[in-house]
Order: C-alpha cells, then sequence, then structure tokens
C-alpha cells in the first residue's frame, strides 16, 4: 500500500513539475516575441514651423513674385476693359433722348452683355491666378515632403510635429531652419505656368 501511495505521488510530482517546464518554456517564449515587436525605448522627436517655410522659402518668394506680375497685368487689362464701359455707359446716356424706345432698349442690352463679359472675365483671371499659385505651390509641397521624410530618415526621427500643435519645445527639436535651407538649396525657384489672355 505504501509503494502504491508513493509511485502515485511520484507520478504525479512528475506529471506537475513536466506542466511547469512547459508553462515555464511558453512564458519565456512570449516574452522573447514581445521583445522583438515591442516599441524602442526611445523616440527621437522634432519640431518644423511649415508657416515660416512656406513664407520665407526662395521658391515661395519667387513664385509669389511672379504671380504678382500676372496679377498686375490682369489688373490692367481690367481697368482698360472698366474705362471703356464707362464711356460706352456715357454714351448710351446721351443717346437715350435721341434714341427711340426699342432702339434705345436694344442698345442697353447690348451694354449689359458687355458688363456680363466683363464680370466673367475678372472671375476667368481670379481662377487663372490662383490655379497657378496652388499648382506651383504642389511643387513646392512635394519637394517639402520629400525633404523632411529624408532628414527623419537620416536623423532617426520617428514624430515631428507641427510647432503651432506644440505648447512648450526645446530649440533642439526645431529643424525648421534645416528644412529650409535644405529647400532653398534643392529649389531655389520654380516658373509658373504661363497664363492665357482669354
Amino acid at each position: 500500500m505504501k509503494t502504491l501511495i508513493n509511485t502515485q505521488s511520484m507520478f504525479k510530482l512528475f506529471v506537475l513539475i513536466g506542466l511547469l517546464v512547459i508553462s515555464a518554456g511558453n512564458v519565456m517564449a512570449q516574452q522573447k516575441t514581445k521583445k522583438s515587436t515591442a516599441l524602442p525605448d526611445s523616440v527621437k522627436i522634432a519640431v518644423i514651423n511649415l508657416n515660416v517655410i512656406r513664407r520665407n522659402a526662395k521658391v515661395v518668394v519667387d513664385i509669389s513674385k511672379q504671380i504678382s506680375v500676372y496679377a498686375k497685368s490682369y489688373q490692367e487689362e481690367v481697368q482698360k476693359e472698366d474705362k471703356a464701359l464707362k464711356a460706352a455707359n456715357a454714351k448710351l446716356l446721351q443717346k437715350r433722348t435721341i434714341l427711340a424706345r426699342e432702339a434705345f432698349v436694344a442698345e442697353r442690352k447690348k451694354f449689359e452683355q458687355k458688363v456680363v463679359a466683363m464680370q466673367r472675365l475678372v472671375q476667368k483671371r481670379k481662377q487663372d491666378l490662383n490655379k497657378a499659385r496652388s499648382d506651383a505651390m504642389l511643387v513646392v509641397e512635394e519637394q517639402l515632403s520629400k525633404i523632411i521624410a529624408d532628414l527623419a530618415e537620416k536623423q532617426d526621427i520617428g514624430i515631428i510635429v507641427r510647432q503651432n500643435q506644440v505648447i512648450l519645445s526645446s530649440k533642439q527639436l526645431d529643424i525648421t531652419d534645416t528644412v529650409l535651407a535644405q529647400l532653398d538649396k534643392v529649389l531655389p525657384s520654380h516658373k509658373v505656368a504661363k497664363l492665357g489672355k482669354k
């Protein structure tokens, strides 16, 4: 009887030890897996002021100058058309007493069509300028994104935050000047697409 109890106790003990060994092996394997997928102990963070770059970059200044030249040309064109419309309106008012009512209404209708055409021209010019600026700035934004991505990779930066989303940061975290200098070097100017006249 003692032998039977001892044999059963020994068997249970071996089973228990076996289960503990297997459990310990599983726990160690899980810990190894967790370590391989865990985040690094520290992540390098940087701060960037995109507004400063979009305002001060050489290419942005260059694009603004070109757009200003187009805007001035359009303004002169609009002023010339406006002057012609005012003169036509003055003539029309003089004819009011001379022309028959039907003839005056026909002349007035022609004048109103010219006014509508002028308004459409002004609207088209605004759209042309906005599109030219947007297209040019898209090129700048693409280059800027590439520069930021390259810098993040080279300096092993894990997170880049816009300055307007940060309450307080060290000047050492700021990469604005570095990115601006690189953009000025890589893309100092950009030719704005030529805008049509009509």
